[in-house]
């Protein structure tokens, strides 16, 4: 009798545990099959779409897909293409321009799973892999479902709108329609056009700049200057005698593109932008003829930005202008002429944006007289070398290779002593060591017995950017001007300048001397635009002109 009630209690509970236990074995079943085919109708909670162009959508059982070709479930669409593609054993060869693909990470049962599905515009070339790297093949009717879609609107070249550029920089409309043809010749609208989020400002310098990938049908411009209309019509018909110069305009250009038998895409666009008026740049040149080996100043008037100066010369010049800011209105370079170019007429042409000019600059015909009878003690004969010249290069090169702003010169003739009496050799001389046989032409002047002048003075204002000394050139001091012009006193005593002071016209920068190649106490003068050694007589009897 204890035994069977025993036994019942046994066997009731053992029923009791295998209820309790059906639904975890379920469960595990029904995960188990889920790990075998993990992305199923009503297995997916949702899904992460990455379309061709980076947009992100994400879906779950309750959000509405608003692509008719596809229905409101857009999870279902998916599933529903999976269950009717074929597995094939790879996927064929696709142009990379003409396929959009499209990534989907599915969320099942709490784990993520990453389909790749690739569209071409032909409905019977549309493939997917899934998870484990599966290959499969989608039927014409789903992959045409999601070509009429807007998720294919990369596939379509005609879905990007036409784009409006000034200069360099793309302006983004402040609304904008546009309508491509699509699968079976279907116009949709693209989507997710970027708008702009403020009005952008430029500098109108000619012209109001503006150009478009694909030319509108109808533009239409309409400048405003403190609410007031200053022009309407098209972008032809402004002129720069309608605006007021340095007047700040707010412009709205409305431009469309009509659909027509042969156009794949049409639409509108309107962009507001701000322009402000600027005078036409204007470029002079007051030095039209010059000595070889001297410069000249090319000066741009209204130039915004001195980078977009453009220079050409015929012939071919040795040197190239820097062009440099110079107080508010003017940008300015020196150019050098070289001492080889004798006799030359150079037709220099100037543009910037719309406006072009073109001077003609003279090189008088003049060669500088050589000069063979340079005598003196070999130890410092030796002193002039082309090992020593390399190194006097090297230790200054980075000094007067350096842009420089602001100007410190002036007009003013440049302070040097006389150019009679006290030059034992100058700028552009032909000269021969006679104890070394070695020729050089001279990028200095050479000053000596300068009696009661025994001081070293700026030739100009300037800034002290070098205090130094090299074999060549023994105590050397270089002030830099501005605009790439500085000035090299060499063969010194002592300096009485440090690198950072500024100098005014005449300032002792320090005392005559006999350092370096030399044989009197004086010293030596070299003027350069940048590294390029340059005469100073025309401007220290004329000054500079600009």
């Amino acid at each position: 009798m204890d035994i069977g009630k025993k036994l019942r209690k046994v066997i009731i509970t053992v029923i009791v545990v295998v209820a309790a236990l059906i639904p975890t074995m379920i469960a595990i079943a029904k995960y188990q099959s889920v790990e075998k085919t993990p992305v199923k109708e009503g297995s997916v909670s949702s899904m992460r779409l990455t379309l061709p162009d980076g947009t992100e959508k994400t879906y779950d059982v309750d959000t509405l897909c608003e692509e008719p070709s596809i229905g409101e479930d857009a999870i279902g669409y998916f599933m529903r293409l999976h269950k009717n593609a074929g597995e094939i054993m790879e996927i064929p060869d696709l142009e990379p321009g003409r396929t959009a693909v499209v990534k989907a990470v599915y969320t099942s049962y709490k784990k993520e799973y990453e389909y790749t599905y690739y569209f071409t515009s032909d409905s019977s070339h549309a493939y997917y892999t899934d998870s484990d790297g599966k290959c499969y093949r989608v039927t014409e009717q789903d992959a045409l479902a999601f070509l009429q879609s807007s998720f294919a609107e990369t596939l379509y070249a005609s879905s990007v709108p036409p784009m409006m550029k000034i200069g360099e920089e793309t302006v983004l409309p402040a609304g904008m329609k546009w309508y491509y043809q699509s699968y079976d010749d279907v116009f949709r609208e693209t989507e997710g056009i970027p708008l702009a989020s403020s009005v952008p400002s430029f500098l109108l310098q000619g012209p109001l700049g503006l150009v478009f990938d694909l030319e509108p049908d109808y533009l239409n411009v309409v400048m405003k200057n403190g609410g007031t209309v200053a022009y309407e019509g098209q972008l032809s018909g402004i002129r720069p005698e309608l605006l007021t110069e340095n007047a700040t305009y707010s412009v709205e250009i409305d431009a469309r593109w009509y659909q027509t038998d042969l156009r794949t895409g049409y639409g509108e666009a309107t962009y507001r932008i701000e322009e402000t008026v600027l005078a036409p740049v204007v470029f002079s040149i007051a030095d039209t003829e010059v000595l070889p080996g001297e410069f000249i100043v090319i000066s741009a008037k209204n130039a915004v930005d001195p980078e977009g100066i453009l220079f050409s010369c015929e012939p071919a010049i040795t040197a190239s202008p820097v062009f440099l800011r110079d107080g508010e209105d003017y940008c300015r370079a020196l150019l050098p002429i070289g001492i080889g170019e004798s006799g030359k007429t150079f037709r220099i042409k100037l543009k910037y944006g719309e406006t072009e000019q073109i001077f003609e600059v003279k090189s008088k015909d003049y060669q500088y007289t050589p000069f063979n009878n340079f005598d003196m003690p070999y130890d410092t004969a030796v002193l002039r070398s082309a090992a020593n010249e390399q190194a006097f290069y090297d230790e200054l090169r980075a000094v007067l290779s350096s842009a420089s702003e602001p100007r410190h010169f002036t007009s003013e003739p440049l302070e040097l002593p006389p150019t009679s009496n006290y030059i034992r050799y100058g700028f552009g001389r032909t000269c021969e060591v006679k104890a070394t046989a070695v020729i050089f032409v001279s990028p200095f002047t050479h000053y000596i017995y300068l009696g009661a002048r025994p001081d070293v003075t700026a030739v100009a204002d300037g800034k002290v950017v070098y205090v130094g000394r090299t074999a060549m050139t023994g105590n050397t001091v270089v002030i830099d001007h501005g605009l790439g012009l500085k000035s090299v006193y060499c063969c010194m005593g002592d300096p009485s300048v440090t690198v950072g002071s500024t100098v005014k016209r005449g300032d002792k920068v320090g005392t005559i001397g006999k350092t370096g190649f030399t044989e009197y106490t004086g010293f030596a003068f070299g003027l350069y635009v940048f590294d390029t050694p340059v005469g100073p007589f025309s401007a220290q009897d004329e000054g500079i002109l600009f």
